[in-house]
C-alpha cells in the first residue's frame, strides 16, 4: 500500500465510543486519548445522557477527536488520510450460509434466520452474533448500527454466478442457486461513521476504511499474488495467518491469501495486573460540558501506551482454544494456513517462558506450518506502520500479475476494506450530486425550450400544411374543367397527366388559326400610309354599318370608312376575310393609287400574298368620281410569316408616287 497518514481508532468496550486515536506515518506518531465523561448531576447521569446541544457524550468525543485530527494534519499541511483503521472491539467474524455474498443478501439472511429461528444450514448462532441480538431473540436492533459484509471478492469479468472463498461456483448446473458458506464480518461502526462525517465537515478526505484484520493481512502477508493467466494456482494458492497480541490482553488473528483477508477472529488472554503508582489515577474528572474543550487539547507524544504494567498468560489451554477455532474455520471454508506470522507483545509469558511461549505453544498446536515470530513493544503501531507504508518495501506486482479484483475500487473489495464505510458519501459526493442536479435542471430547461420551439414549429408546419391543402384544393377545383371530379380523386396528378395527353392528341388534328387580324392591319396600314397628309373625311350624320365589310372575330366596320371619295383620298369599300380567301375592294382617286397600295402591302410581308386588279367593270370611274381597285389573296398551307425585306421609316412615311396624267388604267388587271 502506498504511504500516507493512517488513523487508528481504539474504541470503548462494545465499540460504542472512541477511547483513543493514533496518527501514524513516516516521521509522525501522535496519539489522543479521550477522557471518560462522568455525570455531575442526576440530570446527565448515565453514559448515554445527552450533553450540551443535545449530543451524546460519544458524539462529543468523536467531534473532539475529529478536531484534533484536523489540527494535526493542518500543521503538516495535509488534508487527507490514507486510511482509517478500526480496532476489533465490537466486531465479530463468523460464517454464514447465503445465496450471494452481496451485502443486501447477507443482511436478509441474518434477519430471516433471526426471525424464523431455523438454524438448519443457515448459521442461526452466527446470525445472532452478527446481529448483536441475545440468544433469547430480543430482536435485531443493533443491525442498523452494524456494517455487515461477506469476505468474498467478486470477479468483475464474471459477476454471475458468484464465487465463494473456496473457489466453487455459487450456482449449480441446473441454474438454481444454492447456499454457500461465507466468512461474514460485522462491525459496530456507528461512532466511526460519526467521526468520518465530522472529518468530512472539517475538510479531511478519507481514502479508505479498514479493520485491524485487513491491516494485518495487507501489512504482514507479503505472499505474491498469482497471475490472472494461472487460474488453478490462484484458486489453490497457499494461505497464511497473522497473529497479533495487543498489550491490553487481546489476541487478534487473521487468515490471509495473497495479502487479502479470508477470515478473522480474536480472543482474550488471561491478564495479571501489576501494582500501579499512586498518582496513576486522576480523581478529578471533567464534566460533560467541558469534555470537548479538553479533548481538543490532549495529544501528548509522551503518553504511555495502553497495557503498561499488565502480564498476559498464553499457555497450552489458550493455544488449544485457538487451534479448535482454526479447525472449525478450516472445515467451513476449506482453507488452511500453512505459514503463520506471530507478532507478540513483550508482556506475554507462560511461567518461565517469555514472549516466545506464544511461538512454542502455537507450533505444538498447529503442526506442519511455518511459524515466524517477532516481539514488538507496540504491535498495533507496527501493524499500522506497515499499513502506512513503513518497513521494507515489497516488490510491486506487475499489472499482469494482479488478480481480476484489483481493478475494482476499494468499496467493492471486501477482502481489502470495509465497503460501507469506504463508500460513505462526503462533501465531494454531495457537491457532485448538487452539480448533477443543477445540470439536470439546466438540461430540463433546455429540453423545455427546445420542446416549446418544436411545438411552435409543429404548429407553423401544420398551418403551412393546411394552407398548402387549401391551395391544392383550389387549384384542383380550377382544373376540373379538364377532368371531372379532380379534387375528389386520390391521385389527381395522374388524372391531370391523362387530360394533358388527351388534349395533346386532340391538338394534332387542329390547324393553325388564320391570322386575319394581322392581314387586315397590313391593309389598313397601307391605306393610312397612302392617305397620310390628306384632310380627314367628313363622316355623314348617321354612319350606317355596311354588312359587306366584316371580319370574323372583329366588330363591324362603320360605313364611314367607305365614305365617298374626297379629293385624292382612298377609301375602303369592301373587306371580306374568310377561311379560304380574302378580298378587299378599294376606291382610289386615280389608276396609280391601287398599285401603290399593293406595293406598300408587299413591302411588309406576312402570310398572304396579295394581288391587285382593276377589273373592267370596276376600273372605270364611279359616280362619285373615284376608281375601284380589287385586292385578293388565298390562304397558304403554311401559316409561317415571311420576313420583312424593308425597314419602314416611321418619321418619314413613304408617299405614293403621283399618277401620270397620260397613263390610263389597264383593264382586266393588266398593267
Amino acid at each position: 500500500m502506498s504511504g500516507g497518514v493512517v488513523c487508528y481508532i481504539e474504541r470503548t468496550p462494545g465499540g460504542s465510543g472512541i477511547k483513543r486515536l493514533r496518527l501514524i506515518a513516516a516521521g509522525l506518531a501522535r496519539q489522543w486519548t479521550a477522557p471518560e465523561p462522568r455525570s455531575v448531576s442526576g440530570v446527565d447521569a448515565g453514559s448515554g445522557a445527552p450533553g450540551p446541544g443535545g449530543a451524546s457524550p460519544s458524539v462529543i468525543v468523536a467531534r473532539a477527536g475529529a478536531t484534533w485530527i484536523a489540527e494535526t494534519l493542518d500543521a503538516l499541511g495535509l488534508k487527507r488520510l490514507a486510511a482509517v483503521c478500526v480496532d476489533s472491539e465490537g466486531s465479530i467474524c463468523a460464517w454464514l450460509s447465503s445465496h450471494s455474498p452481496e451485502s443486501a443478501a447477507i443482511r436478509a439472511t441474518i434477519v430471516q434466520s433471526g426471525a424464523d429461528g431455523d438454524g438448519s444450514g443457515a448459521g442461526l448462532g452466527a446470525a445472532r452474533l452478527l446481529a448483536g441480538a441475545d440468544p433469547a431473540g430480543a430482536g435485531l436492533g443493533f443491525l442498523a448500527e452494524t456494517s455487515v459484509q461477506a469476505l468474498a471478492t467478486l470477479d468483475p469479468e464474471q459477476p454471475r454466478p458468484r464465487f465463494s472463498l473456496s473457489g466453487k461456483s455459487g450456482a449449480p448446473a441446473g441454474g438454481v442457486a444454492r447456499k454457500q458458506r461465507y466468512a461474514v464480518l460485522a462491525i459496530q461502526d456507528a461512532i466511526v461513521r460519526v467521526l468520518i462525517d465530522e472529518l468530512d465537515t472539517l475538510g479531511i478526505e478519507v481514502e479508505r476504511v479498514v479493520s485491524i484484520w485487513h491491516a494485518m493481512a495487507s501489512g504482514w502477508d507479503r505472499v505474491q499474488a498469482a497471475s490472472l493467466s494461472d487460474r488453478l494456482v490462484s484458486s489453490n494458492s497457499p494461505g497464511g495467518a497473522v497473529i497479533m497480541v495487543e498489550p491490553t490482553g487481546r489476541l487478534v488473528w487473521a487468515w490471509t491469501r495473497a495479502g487479502e483477508l479470508v477470515a478473522g477472529g480474536s480472543m482474550r488472554l488471561a491478564a495479571h495486573a501489576r501494582p500501579s503508582s499512586p498518582d496513576a489515577a486522576n480523581p478529578s474528572a471533567p464534566s460533560v460540558g467541558a469534555l470537548a474543550t479538553r479533548a481538543s487539547t490532549i495529544g501528548d507524544d509522551d503518553e504511555p501506551l495502553p497495557g503498561a504494567g499488565v502480564t498476559l498468560q498464553f499457555s497450552t489451554p489458550e493455544a488449544g482454544r485457538l487451534a479448535v477455532d482454526w479447525l472449525s474455520w478450516s472445515a467451513q471454508l476449506g482453507h488452511c494456513p500453512q505459514r503463520v506470522v506471530c507478532l507478540s507483545a513483550p508482556n506475554v509469558t507462560d511461567g518461565s517462558l517469555g514472549p516466545e511461549a506464544l511461538f512454542a505453544h502455537l507450533a505444538k498446536s498447529w503442526p506442519g506450518s511455518t511459524i515466524d515470530g517477532a516481539v514488538h513493544e507496540d504491535p498495533v503501531g507496527a501493524t499500522i506502520g506497515r499499513l502506512a507504508g513503513l518497513g521494507p518495501e515489497a516488490r510491486k506486482p506487475l499489472p499482469s500479475e494482479l488478480p481480476a479484483s484489483a481493478i475494482l475500487p476499494f468499496y467493492q473489495r471486501p477482502r481489502e476494506a470495509l465497503t460501507d464505510l469506504s463508500s460513505r458519501p462526503g462533501r465531494a459526493d454531495r457537491r457532485l450530486h448538487q452539480w448533477i442536479g443543477i445540470a439536470l435542471i439546466a438540461a430540463a430547461a433546455l429540453i423545455g425550450v427546445a420542446g416549446w420551439k418544436v411545438r411552435a414549429s409543429v404548429t407553423s408546419a401544420a398551418d403551412q400544411i393546411t394552407q398548402a391543402r387549401d391551395s391544392r384544393k383550389a387549384l384542383l377545383k380550377e382544373a376540373e374543367k379538364y377532368s371531372e371530379r379532380l379534387s375528389d380523386q386520390p391521385k389527381p396528378l395522374e388524372a391531370l397527366k391523362s387530360a394533358l395527353t388527351r388534349l395533346q392528341d386532340q391538338r394534332k388534328y387542329l390547324k393553325d388559326p388564320r391570322p386575319m387580324i394581322e392581314e387586315a392591319v397590313r391593309v389598313f396600314a397601307a391605306l393610312a400610309d397612302v392617305n397620310a397628309g390628306l384632310p380627314p373625311p367628313t363622316p355623314p350624320a348617321a354612319a350606317p354599318v355596311s354588312p359587306a365589310m366584316s371580319i370574323p372575330g372583329m366588330p363591324p366596320i362603320p360605313a364611314s370608312i367607305a365614305a365617298p371619295v374626297q379629293a385624292g383620298r382612298t377609301t375602303l369599300t369592301e373587306l371580306d376575310l374568310s377561311a379560304i380567301a380574302c378580298k378587299v375592294l378599294l376606291t382610289v382617286p386615280d389608276a396609280a393609287t391601287g398599285p401603290n397600295i399593293l406595293d406598300k402591302i408587299q413591302q411588309s410581308p406576312y402570310v398572304l400574298s396579295w394581288t391587285g386588279t382593276s377589273p373592267g367593270s370596276f376600273g372605270a370611274a364611279s359616280s362619285s368620281g373615284g376608281r375601284t381597285y380589287l385586292l385578293t389573296a388565298t390562304w397558304p398551307d403554311s401559316m409561317t410569316p415571311a420576313p420583312s425585306t424593308k425597314k419602314p421609316n416611321a418619321n418619314q412615311p413613304e408617299k405614293p408616287a403621283p399618277a401620270s396624267p397620260d397613263k390610263q388604267p389597264t383593264p382586266s388587271g393588266k398593267s
